[in-house]
């Protein structure tokens, strides 16, 4: 205290006269007023608030919007200026598009895929990534997306329904499985989740410390990716996953390679261009942010249920933006993988690309190790530059 004491003095040069405590708090505080009023684009209100991150099933903001839960984690502000500007940090967007066959891409060409083709000449892509060997349907294969796991064995998931399975993903599994965001959260880090169907909900039990906001869209892809691109800007966080449903349901509804769900393969191409041009507007973005693409599985006649079938377990894998070599074949710059082509490989053997592969290589573009316990990629080795 009497350190404390002396150091709230004011020292002259023909004695030693000490201000009372109060007057010089006083004074420090009409400095600091004058100080904030001189930043760039202060009103003299303090520092910019940091809204909480929050859960919701309906896409709402923090501001008291229907289905908000309670913060998790504090969000960094983004473009604060002078010294209160956030650290730069790099991004990862991983989507997700549900029941896209990689040929529609061909089929649609240029004029129909304009933003998927553009991360073709832009980016590191293959068009002959594979699913999990066990199944070829929606929850299991997302599952080891998160977990870099396959679906079964001990070493697996063990999500192996397509229809939330209650409890969390280890307590289906029997054991522990850690995922991307579990990963993140064991280094104070957090990501978001955006999907259209709610039987994702599992993740969000699984992993809750690792989620900092999880928004359940039904029937609106373009909602679902604007919240993204909101929070993307707004909320940053280090890792997102985007799950785009609405090939998956016109496949269902229509069938692969109808005329809806053609229709609905362009318009996805429409928002995942919307997201690219928020990226690529934004120095802070552009410089930082790579943004992964792949599928859980394509499609045929009504259905993806055979896993023997090419049109099912054939996916595309694509990566875009920093950090990534443009224009470049994924097997070409990764010569350990082995480009299945017209085949199913199993898990034994030279590896090909497959979706899964996606939670690692999203954690190594962050700079972190992989998701413990993983089996794909889980040695990092997949390169996109």
């Amino acid at each position: 205290m009497r350190q404390l004491r002396r150091h709230a003095t004011f020292v002259s040069y023909r004695g030693v006269v000490q201000l009372p405590v109060r007057i010089l708090a006083i004074l420090a505080a009409v400095v600091a007023v004058a100080l904030v009023a001189t930043l760039p684009g202060s009103d003299g209100g303090g520092p910019p608030s940091q809204a909480g991150s929050t859960s919701s099933t309906d896409g709402s903001d923090a501001a008291g919007g229907p289905g908000t839960a309670e913060s998790t984690a504090a969000d960094v502000p983004v473009d604060v200026p002078g010294p209160l500007a956030a650290p730069r940090m790099r991004r990862v967007v991983a989507i997700s598009v549900d029941g896209m066959r990689p040929s529609v891409i061909g089929q649609l060409g240029r004029t129909g895929t304009p933003s998927l083709h553009r991360m073709i000449d832009e980016g590191a892509t293959t068009l002959e990534a594979r699913t999990a060997v066990e199944q070829t349907v929606t929850l299991p294969n997302h599952t080891g997306m998160l977990t870099g796991r396959r679906i079964e064995t001990r070493q697996g998931h063990g999500v192996d329904v397509n229809e939330d399975p209650g409890g969390t993903v280890s307590s289906n599994a029997g054991r522990r499985v850690e995922s991307v965001y579990s990963t993140l959260a064991r280094r104070d880090r957090s990501g978001h989740l955006y999907t259209g169907k709610e039987k994702f909900a599992l993740f969000r039990r699984s992993w809750p410390a690792g989620i900092a906001r999880y928004v359940h869209i039904e029937g609106s892809t373009g909602r679902l990716m604007d919240q993204a691109r909101r929070d993307l800007v707004k909320r940053p966080r280090p890792f997102s996953f985007v799950h785009l449903a609405i090939p998956d349901v016109m496949g269902h509804a229509h069938g692969w390679g109808s005329d809806e769900y053609l229709d609905a393969v362009r318009y996805v191409d429409q928002v995942v261009g919307e997201l690219m041009d928020t990226i690529e507007s934004r120095p802070r973005l552009r410089d930082r942010t790579t943004v992964l693409l792949t599928s859980d599985h394509g499609g045929a006649g009504l259905g993806h249920y055979d896993n023997r079938a090419r049109f099912n377990y054939r996916v595309a894998f694509m990566a875009w933006g920093a950090q990534v070599r443009q224009g470049a074949d994924l097997y070409r710059i990764n010569p350990s993988y082995r480009n299945p082509r017209e085949s199913r490989p199993g898990y034994a053997g030279p590896q090909p690309i497959r979706n899964a592969a996606i939670g690692n290589l999203a954690l190594d573009l962050l700079g972190v190790r992989a998701i413990p316990g993983s089996r794909i990629d889980d040695e990092q080795d997949l390169r996109v530059r």
